[in-house]
């Protein structure tokens, strides 16, 4: 919500760009992955950019476009492209190969091991939660407050900048270091960046007034 009322500021208030009340949302090209949260995140934004009071008494439900996980280009999508997940895979296990061992991973096992299922005792890169998957549960109760917060020990300063350190690498080194894993990730999206362009520029309907 905080994010959609910045952006009301921005290009509503001071810019002037978009209008300062709608009747329905049909001119705004409102698109979200499949993933739940980034829905609930578009709305929020999307209600922050008009509240109600910006919106006429009679204004119908927004459309929100998706698209199936595997046609997905909003993110780095390894659902269809056999390459680019054997790549993400390799350094992922790259990864867990360089930090498993280490004096970091030690720390983060004296904090955490005794929240992890027996089947899966050690923390690691590639245990079972990954190590991402905890990182994620971490920002998630961090966001959504008291009530679903983790045990003390996952808040940890130095558990964080461990955590964090190694979950951008496992992630993102690969878009540092390969030109062909840059391609492939960011490709898709550009495509349709650049076809939105196009319809924009043609006025054709490819593309709405604006985008969200």
């Amino acid at each position: 919500y905080d994010l959609g009322a910045r952006l009301r500021n921005l290009y509503v208030d001071r810019l002037a760009f978009l209008p300062a009340t709608i009747t329905d949302a049909d001119h705004l090209y409102l698109r979200s992955t499949p993933v739940p949260r980034a829905l609930e995140s578009l709305q929020q934004a999307f209600t922050g950019l008009y509240p109600p009071s910006a919106r006429v008494a009679a204004f119908p439900p927004p459309t929100i476009l998706t698209r199936t996980a595997q046609d997905e280009t909003l993110f780095p999508n390894d659902s269809n492209c056999r390459r680019f997940a054997a790549l993400a895979r390799a350094f992922a296990q790259r990864t867990a190969d360089r930090w498993n061992t280490t004096p970091e991973m030690d720390y983060l096992n004296k904090k955490l091991a005794q929240y992890m299922p027996p089947e899966s005792p050690r923390v690691q890169v590639d245990s079972h939660p990954r190590l991402s998957g905890i990182m994620d549960s971490i920002n998630a109760t961090r966001a959504h407050g008291p009530a679903t917060r983790l045990p003390a020990p996952f808040y940890d300063p130095k558990v964080i900048e461990i955590i964090e350190r190694i979950g951008v690498e496992e992630w993102y080194s690969g878009y540092r270091e390969s030109t062909e894993y840059r391609t492939l990730g960011i490709g898709g999206l550009m495509g349709d960046v650049v076809a939105r362009m196009v319809g924009s520029a043609e006025q054709s309907a490819a593309d709405g007034d604006y985008e969200l």
